[in-house]
């Protein structure tokens, strides 16, 4: 297996990945790995997205484009000569690994929370174990200035990069509200259309809240300042320091999601088995 640049084919500028983190990362996307494999492939993954870098097979060998280890790419990234399910080309087992992952921890969640932005998008990821959360990471991607088609394609890419490194289960996302300027409300919900894309490209499943149910899971005031915000997540996930603005946003989505999660699960735990349903009619003009 190569690093790749990701503005190329991948044909030059190959970096050989060892056999020993070759055979971790396949056991990693497969599902199969132990947690020395997990720390090696996060960290792999971490640094290829510093640099730039495709993670790639080299199943089809040196003289032709490689098939990528990504649910994206920049390329029309060739089919895996062996299986996809054996060496997790072009992301095909990433659904696989998570599968496994929830088999294993029937309790525990992994939620990716996302503030989308056309200039910046934050993401941050929780464990949820019932009510109890712990901080997996957070961040934000920076989109340069220019045409909106490739504004839209960093961040489809960048989500897909930050999935393929924490292998989230479900997604929480910030609904878009309506401002004074409707053209930057557009804008903003064509960035939210491309990170639910990205979200829905890895088969999670795409939860959506709005900043005041944010604000009043977080902090419990739906018209809570960012800062508050900042300072409620900081507190909740025992965080170091503060997070960014975008990246708390995004972290108090997830935690939303989770909250949400906790209630449901103690609505149905206290419903009464045997309670009646009422029959569906109508009143005072509502269906029931």
């Amino acid at each position: 297996m190569w690093l790749v640049g990701k503005d190329t084919t991948g044909k030059t500028g190959r970096v050989a990945i060892s056999d020993e983190l070759k055979a971790a990362l396949v056991r990693w996307y497969t599902g199969r790995g132990s947690e020395a494999d997990h720390r090696a492939c996060v960290s792999l993954v971490s640094t290829a997205r510093e640099n730039h870098k495709w993670i790639a097979c080299d199943c089809l060998g040196a003289e032709r484009p490689p098939p990528l280890m990504s649910a994206v790419s920049r390329w029309s990234s060739p089919a895996c000569a062996t299986s996809g399910t054996e060496h997790g080309c072009r992301g095909a087992a990433l659904a696989a690994a998570a599968r496994a992952a929830r088999a294993s921890r029937p309790s525990r969640v992994r939620i990716l929370g996302i503030d989308p932005g056309l200039r910046v998008t934050g993401f941050g990821v929780i464990d949820a174990d019932g009510p109890r959360l712990s901080y997996v990471g957070s961040g934000v991607i920076r989109i340069a200035a220019g045409p909106l088609p490739p504004r839209l394609r960093t961040i489809f890419d960048g989500i897909g990069e930050v999935i393929a490194q924490f292998g989230p289960q479900q997604a929480a996302v910030e609904i878009v509200f309506l401002n004074a300027n409707p053209q930057s409300t557009l804008l903003l919900g064509q960035a939210r259309g491309a990170a639910i894309t990205a979200l829905v490209a890895a088969d999670l499943p795409v939860h959506e809240y709005t900043a005041m149910q944010l604000k009043q899971a977080v902090v419990g005031y739906g018209r809570a300042t960012k800062a508050q915000v900042q300072a409620m997540v900081q507190r909740m996930l025992q965080l170091p320091g503060l997070p960014s603005t975008d990246a708390a946003d995004a972290l108090a989505c997830a935690i939303c999601h989770a909250n949400a999660g906790v209630m449901s699960a103690q609505a149905r735990s206290h419903a009464h088995p045997t309670a009646p349903r009422r029959a569906g009619g109508i009143r005072r003009g509502r269906i029931r």
